[in-house]
């Protein structure tokens, strides 16, 4: 006899969530491979909702955390950067720039902690997650 499954129905349903094998020692995870129509069509609404809100009440957040990013920086405040997402698709999103400009070549270094490009600002806007705001706009 099956238990109840405690995250509700159709969690556990082996053609919507697959259990994989992860490592030799018959570890697994469960991951959902796709959403119906209509679980794709509440989620893009929901998403927006979300995304709306949250701007409409962190709009003047953005808003100073640009202009002190454009002064620390000499520089727009934005940047835009493409980024891997789901099957392997490449998307751009908007961040707060939080770093000293450098010339993009063979020396260029992924940030590290106590980076010297990091501004002070900067070095606050990330600690507090401020400079992520803006990926709101994304969602959009």
């Amino acid at each position: 006899m099956r238990e109840p499954d405690p995250e509700g129905p159709g969690i556990r349903d082996p053609a919507r969530c697959p259990l994989t094998r992860t490592g030799p020692r018959g570890g697994g995870h469960l991951a959902k491979t796709s959403l119906t129509p209509g679980e794709r069509a509440l989620k893009r609404t929901l998403d927006l909702a979300l995304a709306v809100i949250l701007l409409a009440l962190t709009w003047w957040i953005i808003l100073l955390a640009w202009a002190g990013a454009c002064l620390s920086t000499g520089r727009n405040g934005f940047f835009r950067q493409v980024r891997i997402g789901q099957w392997g698709k490449p998307f751009k999103i908007i961040k707060i720039r939080t770093m000293k400009a450098v010339s993009a070549g063979p020396g260029t270094t992924i940030t590290t902690a106590g980076d010297p490009r990091i501004t002070p600002l900067g070095r606050w806007l990330r600690r507090t997650k401020i400079d992520e705001l803006p990926q709101l706009f994304n969602v959009l």
